[in-house]
């Protein structure tokens, strides 16, 4: 008796905990990744570029981030690794330069917006996404729903650990993958709402969905991320 779910009901578990209550703790990063994909999407969009050419970054971009945050997650959420203070001592410099990162990132990304047409400009934020998501996993300090408690407690056990990191990453996969959902489906709205207008496109709304990426990055660089949780969590 491990109480781990398989890998299907791990990536499922995390897709579940994305809409529930326990969302009030993911939300610790997942306005912020759901920002992040919008900004593609509006860079594209600033290029002129149709549905079809929006696809191609999206899906390097999605598939960056998750891959990005799960493998950090599953890595920093091993049991034995949790348990290392020294490596937790790295960790808190490793939020901070995270964060400048974001910081970095988010700037570019405005600095991309205000340049205007520039057809390829979606595929930089794509590349740097993988670097993106493992700073969103850094950033994160998780509840522990049922489904992670299980997946923690069987990863413990000896000669759990490869099978305990791989639950962990698909777990955190669903997360993402929940994210991602979430960002198409406003993504698909924008597109219903612009129909066959053929207006000008401004640069405002990537302008907008970098500031609030940068947030994250603002609250690790100043050392907020943790009183951030407490606030989200205290809303229940």
């Amino acid at each position: 008796m491990t109480g781990a779910p398989g890998l299907i009901g791990s990536f499922f578990g995390g897709v579940g905990v994305f809409f529930s209550v326990w969302q009030l703790c993911v939300m610790q990063f997942s306005p912020f990744y759901i920002a992040y994909l919008l900004t593609v999407y509006f860079l594209i969009d600033g290029s002129g570029g149709r549905a079809r050419s929006a696809v191609a970054p999206l899906v390097i971009t999605a598939v960056g981030l998750a891959a990005g945050f799960s493998f950090i997650f599953a890595v920093l959420s091993a049991p034995g690794f949790a348990s290392n203070h020294e490596i937790f001592s790295v960790i808190r410099g490793l939020k901070f330069f995270s964060g400048v990162f974001i910081l970095a990132v988010g700037a570019l990304m405005i600095l991309l917006a205000v340049l205007g047409r520039f057809d390829a400009k979606a595929y930089v934020p794509a590349v740097l996404s993988p670097l993106v998501g493992a700073s969103f996993a850094i950033a994160y300090s998780p509840c522990i729903p049922p489904v992670l408690s299980g997946i923690l407690n069987f990863s413990g056990m000896p000669g759990n650990s490869l099978k305990g990191l791989a639950l962990l990453f698909v777990y955190s996969a669903g997360m993402c993958a929940a994210a991602t959902l979430v960002a198409a489906v406003v993504i698909i709205y924008i597109r219903l709402r612009q129909g066959r207008r053929k207006t000008k496109t401004s640069m405002l709304p990537p302008v907008v969905s970098s500031l609030v990426f940068m947030i994250i990055g603002l609250l690790l660089v100043l050392g907020l991320m943790l009183q951030y949780k407490r606030f989200l969590v205290n809303i229940f």
